[in-house]
């Protein structure tokens, strides 16, 4: 006994010297084999150290599901041509396991290939034991992402459809060509093979090229060939004169990859009456500064683009409706869809139209990518030969008037100072450094940080980007910028700052306030040490953020409040102590390809007479305190989103809440979908499984309005699809399988929930012997199970089957022989004592001295 405590001894004290290795393996750096070497060392001592909880699906019986797509089908794409954030259909990756696996929310590997070696995490049922090192694998349709640290790797949701071991078809051949080490690379740009086939012969002509990258598996045009080899053959020549530096067309070449060309085939002539009304309609509101009536007559006349012309009707060409709608929303501040106008726009204009190209510079200036406008109007001069002189002008008109700088060694020392001095219009420039001040804005300017690239924001998150190439504003007892512009039409530019509030936590002041006008951060990384990280409110307000962090904020996130409108685009909010995102007094929002992940309450809230919220192709996930999106007395849309690791539910509605959730990924969380009191909801093609209760659930307190259509529900500890007493709500074309029927596994059914019974604690000591009897004196779990068409003997045969398979290894014991117990807590079974000695390192932690247990449904745990 005494050798053995020495032992246990000298293990913790190993334990606590022993560092932590990064769970990403895109934060190792070094060679394949070195990052391979640390993983495996990772998983060490992840085995070594105690794990606070154990993976929620190994216990779940596999679940197979059809597909018979033959692999020979798929397109074979190696890991190195996997785009980030893309579900590559029709494709398949062959790769084969580099490590051990690491337990985590997830099983994760390293998976690699000829080209790459990148992370693997399988969510959902799979054997641990199958994904062995060495082991060859595939990967169907594979969903490459970035995840919550920053790094990529490939996602796997639905093991038993999409990850394929020993497969016996072969790849189709990839057409690649090998380096001349027969290594595999990602296939080229089109702007970076183009300037191969020209460096190759510059003779070969574009109708020789164009039939070459149509070989290749390239999608263009002829006539952006062309463009491109003028651009190739151009910078080519003037690194002949410059030796090294042939960097000067690089901006013309990723200009013209971004507009694309006109099609004249999309050019229409409309002559619909109600399309020559609402667009006459449009131009009146607009020019009496009536913008979003505007907007909305543009709309209703574009809803009739395909309508039969008539003989009669007045002539409308379907770019000027896009232009007209794009210079509405503009005025709206609604900068990313006034872009995506333009641009259609500018694909169905006659070839001689200079109007889309000027919205569409106008467009990029009010995102903020001042450059990226004056390089557009440059690169298509030449496709306007006439326009010359109204390019030159317009060109004039997009400059910023005036341009400061500051720095150590600049006209100004402060920003404050430079705003101060700056001219509407005007441009400052600051060097990286710390500016310990409170910058107040109230006109339109930039403010631009040029040594920062895009996306150094979103990778500062691995702490990988150079901290010295930031200017950062921190502040004291007051929030780093304060936005309040009277000219709500122009924009305020934000773009490459560090800002950092620091104060009392009881003050409640932000990193960035925005009080009125229209507001754009780029780049950026803010937090705050009060308040929320960003405050938004009054009306006429407009915030839009792309390429933004916003965390660690002491009271939330981002709060957007007193009808003022939010736009998110690719937003990390994340580690902030409340809510990552709330909505509340007609605060609208706006957010695409965003990621909530770790806050102290919900990813997103949206209560107290909020306005409508639209989330598109976004991530909530991992709030190990409530729901990841929580809806009272609002109006939300979720759209292709990923909401999985909440732990009381991934979405609720309550309260007269309306949500619609539309092909949706909702899984791993406590209740998938809970719908309760009068929140109503349409949930439709979504996708609801291994959630630790009901994938959805229709509460017994229900009084709104439900439609529950043609959604998936699988493997949920509870039941797939669960209605309560409700009488509203519709449920058709949903498929269930997979699911236990179990109690919950996060809580029981609390006195408010199942509103137990005066007498129900004095029936459950005095039926301790009967499981039946017992939950027979609680009349409302009674009333449960029976709703559920379920009666006790099915539960008692779920839990006798749950509990006397092997712990370990989850092998199910003969009908005559069950397997024997732990020793001293007499509840947890094993098949042989090699599984038990396994399993001790998890099993240590909940074992406890069997002792009388009185049964109650509440806690499943407990022993009959």
């Amino acid at each position: 006994m005494a050798e053995k405590s020495k032992m246990i001894a000298a293990m913790l004290e190993e334990m606590k010297q022993t560092p932590m290795l990064p769970l990403s393996s895109i934060a190792i750096k070094g060679t394949d084999e070195e990052r391979i070497a640390l993983f495996n060392q990772r998983v060490d001592i992840d085995e070594t150290h105690t794990r606070l909880f154990t993976h929620t699906n190994d216990f779940t019986r596999k679940q197979t599901r059809a597909d018979t797509t033959p692999l020979s089908s798929l397109q074979t794409i190696s890991l190195a041509e996997l785009e980030v954030g893309k579900t590559h259909r029709g494709c398949i990756v062959y790769c084969k396991i580099a490590t051990r696996v690491l337990q985590f929310k997830s099983a994760m590997v390293l998976v690699q290939d000829e080209t790459n070696l990148t992370d693997l995490a399988v969510y959902g049922n799979v054997n641990s034991k199958d994904l062995k090192a060495g082991r060859v694998i595939a990967i169907k349709e594979p969903f490459y992402k970035m995840r919550s640290d920053g790094s990529e790797g490939i996602r796997i949701d639905d093991p038993a459809r999409d990850l394929i071991f020993d497969p016996e078809e072969f790849p189709k051949k990839i057409k690649r060509e090998p380096n001349k080490n027969g290594i595999l690379y990602k296939r080229a740009t089109v702007e970076e093979r183009i300037k191969v086939l020209v460096g190759e012969d510059a003779t070969k002509g574009a109708e020789k090229i164009y039939t070459q990258m149509i070989d290749e598996g390239y999608d263009i045009t002829k006539k952006r060939i062309r463009a491109l080899k003028k651009a190739a053959l151009q910078c080519k020549g003037d690194g002949n004169k410059s030796g090294n530096d042939n960097n000067t067309q690089d901006n013309d070449i990723s200009i013209i990859s971004i507009i694309s060309e006109r099609r004249p085939e999309k050019h229409r002539i409309l002559k619909v009456p109600a399309v020559f009304e609402n667009k006459a309609a449009g131009n009146e509101a607009f020019v009496k500064n009536r913008f979003e009536e505007a907007e909305k007559f543009y709309s209703k006349a574009l809803e009739h683009k395909n309508d039969p012309p008539e003989e009669s009707g007045e002539e409308v060409r379907l770019w000027q409706l896009y232009c007209n709608r794009s210079a509405a929303r503009m005025k709206m501040g609604l900068l990313h869809e006034a872009l995506q106008d333009s641009l259609i726009a500018n694909i169905c204009a006659e070839s001689d139209a200079i109007k889309p190209l000027f919205r569409c510079a106008e467009a990029l200036v009010a995102l903020g990518l001042h450059k990226d406008a004056i390089d557009l109007l440059e690169s298509t001069a030449d496709a306007f030969p006439g326009n010359r002189e109204m390019i030159k002008k317009k060109k004039a008109l997009l400059l910023p008037k005036k341009t400061l700088r500051v720095g150590k060694n600049s006209e100004f020392q402060s920003i404050a100072e430079a705003v101060w001095h700056a001219e509407a219009g005007s441009e400052i420039i600051v060097d990286a450094g710390i500016y310990r001040e409170t910058i107040f804005i109230t006109k339109p300017i930039t403010l631009r940080c040029n040594s920062v690239n895009d996306f150094d924001a979103i990778q500062s998150l691995e702490d990988t980007t150079n901290g010295t190439k930031w200017a950062e504003i921190h502040s004291v007892g007051m929030p780093s910028i304060i936005c309040n512009s009277a000219l709500s039409t122009a924009t305020i530019h934000i773009i490459g700052f560090k800002l950092f509030c620091e104060a009392p936590p009881a003050n409640s002041f932000s990193a960035a306030i925005v009080t009125h006008g229209v507001v754009v951060f780029r780049n950026c990384v803010l937090s705050s040490t009060s308040g929320p990280v960003v405050c938004v409110k009054s009306p006429g307000t407009k915030l839009l953020m792309n390429s933004c962090v916003v965390h660690r904020g002491a009271q939330g996130g981002i709060l957007c409040t007193e009808s003022a409108r939010l736009s998110l685009h690719q937003i990390h909010c994340c580690n902030n102590a409340a809510s990552g995102l709330e909505l509340r007094s007609k605060g609208c929002a706006n957010i695409e390809g965003s990621h909530f992940y770790s806050n102290g309450r919900q990813g997103i809230m949206s209560w107290q007479g909020a306005g409508k919220l639209t989330a598109a192709h976004c991530d909530i996930h991992s709030h190990l305190s409530e729901s990841g999106v929580l809806v009272t007395g609002a109006e939300t849309e979720l759209i292709s989103c990923k909401i999985y690791g909440n732990k009381l539910a991934g979405l609720v509605s309550q309260q007269k809440g309306k949500l619609l959730a539309i092909e949706c990924d909702v899984h791993n969380n406590g209740e998938g979908i809970l719908i309760q009191d009068t929140g109503c909801a349409r949930v439709e093609h979504c996708n609801t499984s291994s959630n630790m209760a009901n994938g959805i659930f229709v509460g017994f307190d229900h009084r709104g309005n439900a439609a529950i259509i043609e959604n998936k529900a699988c493997n949920n500890t509870s039941q797939g699809i669960f209605i309560g007493n409700s009488g509203n709500v519709v449920a058709r074309g949903n498929t269930e399988s997979g699911n236990l029927r179990l109690p919950p596994a996060i809580y029981g059914l609390t006195a408010g929930q199942m509103k137990m019974d005066k007498k129900y604690f004095k029936r459950i000591k005095k039926n301790k012997t009967s499981i039946e009897k017992a939950a027979k004196s609680n009349s409302v779990t009674d009333s449960l199970l029976k709703q559920a068409g379920l009666n006790y003997q099915d539960v008692l045969d779920d839990f006798k089957m749950y509990d006397e398979q092997c712990s370990y290894c989850h092998l199910q014991p003969p009908k005559d022989k069950p397997f024997s117990k732990c020793n001293k807590c007499r509840n947890t079974s094993y098949c042989t004592r090699k599984c038990q000695k396994s399993d001790w390192s998890k099993h240590k932690e909940t074992c406890r001295d069997a002792s009388v247990k009185w049964p109650t449904f509440l806690d499943p745990n407990k022993s009959v």
